[in-house]
């Protein structure tokens, strides 16, 4: 999964979102009845919605459907979540789950999402997440007729 973002995000290149599945693809296989699903579930594996749900609801984002359509992050249970050192550990203590709307601005909640990455030593997947959330604003600005 790393390879994928470190191909996605090319120094002096457009970001390419394409080469990355979704939460929503990931959650997909892993729930399959599949040879690839069963391996991934055997193994502790889980999907993180590379801009976490609770971040998203914070910008005003609040459709699943479109919260599911983040870049996913497949990470073992360890690493996502409940344990100390977990990326949920280190996103918590810079952006609180109980965190209110309006608490912190859009540019705080990107710069610490970027030191919670960077701390996590997955810089090059802050910058899909990033560009996934100005590709989605982009499409919240259009109004039709």
């Amino acid at each position: 999964m790393d390879e994928a973002f470190k191909k996605a995000v090319r120094p002096g290149q457009p970001i390419d979102l394409s080469l990355v599945p979704t939460h929503a693809e990931v959650k997909a296989t892993l729930n399959a009845d599949s040879v690839l699903g069963g391996l991934l579930a055997k193994a502790g594996m889980e999907s993180h919605h590379t801009f976490p749900k609770y971040v998203q609801k914070l910008l005003g984002i609040t459709d699943p459907t479109i919260q599911d359509t983040t870049p996913s992050l497949v990470l073992r249970i360890a690493d996502h979540q409940n344990s100390p050192g977990s990326f949920h550990s280190i996103i918590n203590e810079l952006i609180p789950k109980r965190s209110l709307p309006g608490q912190f601005s859009r540019q705080e909640l990107l710069d610490r999402l970027e030191q919670a990455y960077v701390g996590f030593g997955k810089p090059e997947v802050f910058q899909a997440a990033k560009a996934w959330l100005l590709y989605v604003e982009s499409l919240q600005a259009v109004v039709l007729p």
